[in-house]
């Protein structure tokens, strides 16, 4: 005859504590409590990118992985804790992972893609009108939005937010429609598209932002957006990045400034908006003119017009060299054949740069070939 299975039972002082559960609270909820039936439950907290579950289950950083459906082709744990109290009958553990989004410490175009990839999906925007004005075009430049940056009360100039980021973009757009009705409008960004992704850029950063991270990135995207379908002849964008657009903490982990990378992609993904981008230098040929596009905060701004024309520039051409970043006016360099000139910006003045004493009036330029081969420009405030 065979043996029969008999299971392993717990110590007695085990059974003494369920029988007294039982009697306590009823045989249903005796089986509720020992079965945790509903404690498969984990807890994100977005704003401190934490994942923590409270209960008899899990047990471990694997088991909370697999719970929490932890993407780990987005999150990495960049520390984590068990914890376990109670006893044999009414185990508790606390499992919880501090995450950090891949790609923030060390960039990557794959992380970049598989990010636009969730996020965007099989998104597509309504066409934009292009333009087919075959005249003499002209070339609207920007620079510096800072999106997300927030300026208020302040006794040297107005307020600034993303609203008013919107409303000057939007004032700069109607004037060049009213002023150049039949000619076609390229449009180049100069970079600082935000003022902050991980809102830790300085020290007090947190303290004078109201967007940062995705939202600030897709709030630009739509500004930007919105400036194209407004302009009635928008022909081309071109855009490059500023030292605000990176994604880390520090500079040196992000050179190349992928926010404004991601603002481009998204423009490449969803709309049918016509669009070059590179994160330092673009060189557009416009009717005849070399546009030379730098953000302005790194050496190379600091060199002659004439260096900066024989590294990415053309000869045979006016080449009109066009930067940001200081956030005012400026002729910087003029010659016969290179002019290199300091545009304003849109925003007025961050609380950083008002301790600076760097305040400036909201701006934007608009440049057109003259008769004579050169360049006429046109600074306009807002």
């Amino acid at each position: 005859m065979p043996k029969k299975y008999r299971p392993k039972l717990p110590k007695d002082s085990v059974w003494r504590e369920l029988v007294d559960l039982v009697r306590e609270v009823g045989v249903e909820r005796a089986y509720q409590t020992l079965t945790k039936q509903d404690d498969f439950k984990t807890e994100f907290n977005s704003k401190n990118e934490t994942v923590q579950y409270k209960g008899s289950r899990v047990t471990n950083l694997e088991e909370l992985k697999e719970v929490g459906q932890i993407n780990e082709d987005k999150w990495e744990v960049d520390r984590y804790i068990e914890n376990f109290w109670g006893n044999d009958l009414n185990p508790n553990w606390q499992v919880k992972a501090w995450l950090k989004r891949k790609g923030m410490e060390d960039p990557s175009r794959e992380w970049t893609d598989k990010w636009l990839d969730e996020v965007l999906g099989d998104v597509q925007l309504p066409d934009i009108k292009i333009s087919r004005k075959t005249g003499k075009p002209v070339v609207m430049v920007i620079t510096d939005l800072h999106v997300g940056v927030i300026n208020e009360d302040d006794r040297v100039v107005p307020t600034y937010n993303k609203d008013k980021c919107m409303v000057s973009i939007l004032e700069a757009v109607e004037m060049v429609n009213d002023r150049y009705p039949d000619r076609p409008v390229h449009l180049l960004v100069l970079g600082d598209l935000i003022e902050s992704f991980t809102g830790k850029n300085k020290k007090d950063t947190w303290k004078q932002i109201e967007l940062h991270g995705a939202k600030a990135s897709f709030c630009a995207f739509d500004i930007l957006h919105t400036a194209v379908k407004n302009l009635d002849n928008f022909k081309k964008m071109y855009m490059i990045s500023g030292n605000h657009d990176r994604v880390t903490d520090h500079r040196q982990a992000d050179q190349e400034g992928q926010v404004a990378e991601i603002v481009y992609e998204t423009f490449k993904r969803a709309t049918n908006v016509p669009i070059e981008y590179d994160p330092m230098v673009l060189s557009p040929q416009i009717d005849g003119i070399q546009y030379i596009m730098l953000h302005g905060d790194n050496r190379l701004v600091k060199k002659s017009s004439a260096e900066i024309v024989q590294q990415y520039g053309d000869s045979n051409v006016f080449n009109l060299i066009v930067s940001g970043h200081k956030h005012h006016r400026e002729f910087i360099d003029d010659t016969y054949n290179s002019r290199h000139i300091l545009h304003p910006s849109i925003v007025t003045g961050t609380p950083f740069s008002l301790r600076l004493g760097a305040t400036s009036r909201s701006g934007y330029a608009v440049h057109e070939r003259s008769e004579h081969g050169s360049v006429n420009s046109t600074i306009y405030d807002l």
